[in-house]
């Protein structure tokens, strides 16, 4: 059983290691399960899935092994007749003024406090506004293609967002997402699953790189 995050869809990453495995082991039977990234190494230890696939780092473990497969880089997304849509790209000074939606902090600390870094380094204070309610990316799409304001989504997701709105690379905001892949140390001799973290390196070969939790 695999588990996944909704959003690593945009990535085409669980397909592709899904078809390999398969032609590789047509034996073995192989599901995936719908779980937050958060939720994964609770997954593990409980036996509901032998590996996951999303982007939060979890507290380092000394059972548990982490392998990061790919920057999806952050990006801002406009109403499509915004002052800015037409632009190829961004920089931060363009933003100046902008009013800003997402969602609170709790939910993933990490990129939140790179992203209030990244404006302060350029001598500007993000206008933010937290929201709750908003659970989801169409959610937070909805507000944007509305008017409402500005929010920031994993460049992966343009093909989507272009539907209700537009997103821009802004050159001087380098943070990204994490896309890893998480299991058991003590599962690595098992035959199946080796091979599956195998496949699952090679499809992101160059960019992986091994290491345990060290945290978001």
């Amino acid at each position: 059983m695999l588990g996944f995050e909704g959003g690593l869809a945009f990535s085409g990453l669980l397909p592709k290691v899904v078809r390999t495995f398969r032609a590789r082991h047509p034996r073995a039977e192989v599901r995936i399960l719908p779980v937050e990234s958060e939720d994964q190494v609770a997954a593990l230890q409980d036996g509901t899935i032998s590996v996951g696939y999303g982007y939060h780092l979890p507290e380092k473990d000394p059972l548990v092994r982490c392998r990061v497969l790919f920057r999806d880089r952050l990006g801002v997304v406009l109403p499509k007749r915004h002052r800015l849509a037409a632009r190829r790209t961004l920089r931060i000074a363009d933003l100046k003024g902008e009013r800003f939606i997402w969602g609170p902090r709790d939910r993933n600390p990490r990129i939140f406090d790179a992203v209030i870094s990244a404006f302060r380094a350029q001598g500007q204070t993000l206008q933010l506004e937290t929201v709750q309610e908003a659970e989801d990316g169409e959610a937070f799409l909805t507000v944007v293609a509305s008017g409402e304001g500005l929010s920031f989504f994993a460049e992966s997701t343009a093909a989507i967002i272009r539907i209700a709105a537009v997103l821009k690379r802004v050159r001087d905001l380098d943070v990204a997402f994490l896309g890893r892949s998480v299991w058991l140390a003590a599962d690595e001799t098992d035959p199946l699953i080796s091979s599956l973290l195998e496949i699952t390196n090679s499809a992101h070969s160059g960019r992986a790189h091994p290491r345990s939790f060290s945290g978001r």
